[in-house]
């Protein structure tokens, strides 16, 4: 046990003064409690400075929370939905950005963070089928390009810190988590898409596209303070 010191004078005039006799009776009860309080947290670690209520911003479609140890941010809400042509001569080579039809909203999370780590979530509802062909003369329906592909990725300051995986034609709601490290910079996350496409002569008789479509997407985040 360390050596601790009267801190006050409990006894004033053959009176015993029971808050400054506390202050000393604690200093010891410290050192068999650990130093920790009622609450198992170390003593007196807790004051005013750390109990500031959240402050609300909303930014760019993004709606955030800012409190002294963990931020929290999430995107808004929009209805699709967003659709890219089959045509892969249209697609930009490498990762397509949400954002490139849904304007931001839902696609793109912005805030300010500390350094510590965010963690968070994307929530994407995304379709893409194989293309149909139907002909009446001879009667012929068939799907073409059932070896198509498409990935969803996720990406923070333009570094890709999650993705799904390749996905064949369906539709799916996929739910991918991501944690990373952050500094004291402005943030941007946001979701991309890319694939294959293996296209017939689009003169073909019964041709139907099937194209890329987002029904929706979400982004949330924490942002956990060093």
């Amino acid at each position: 046990m360390s050596r601790t010191y009267t801190k006050k004078s409990f006894i004033n005039k053959n009176i015993n003064h029971a808050d400054n006799f506390n202050v000393d009776l604690d200093g010891s009860l410290q050192e068999f409690n650990g130093k920790l309080d009622q609450h198992n947290m170390p003593l007196q670690c807790v004051d005013s400075a750390q109990l500031v209520g959240a402050e609300l911003e909303i930014v760019t479609d993004t709606t955030s929370s800012y409190a002294p140890v963990n931020d929290y941010h999430m995107t808004a809400d929009d209805e699709g939905p967003w659709t890219w042509d089959y045509n892969a001569g249209d697609w930009k080579i490498g990762w397509n950005p949400f954002s490139d039809q849904m304007n931001d909203k839902g696609s793109v999370l912005v805030f300010n963070s500390d350094e510590g780590i965010v963690k968070g979530s994307v929530v994407a509802d995304v379709e893409r089928r194989s293309t149909q062909i139907n002909t009446t003369d001879p009667v012929v329906h068939s799907e073409f390009g059932t070896g198509n592909w498409y990935e969803i990725g996720v990406f923070l300051n333009d570094r890709l810190i999650c993705r799904s995986g390749k996905i064949h034609a369906r539709r799916m709601t996929l739910d991918l988590p991501f944690a990373t490290y952050a500094g004291n910079e402005n943030v941007s996350v946001d979701v991309r898409w890319r694939g294959i496409n293996q296209q017939p002569d689009v003169g073909l008789v019964g041709y139907v596209e099937k194209p890329f479509i987002v029904h929706s997407c979400t982004i949330w985040a924490r942002m956990q303070k060093r």
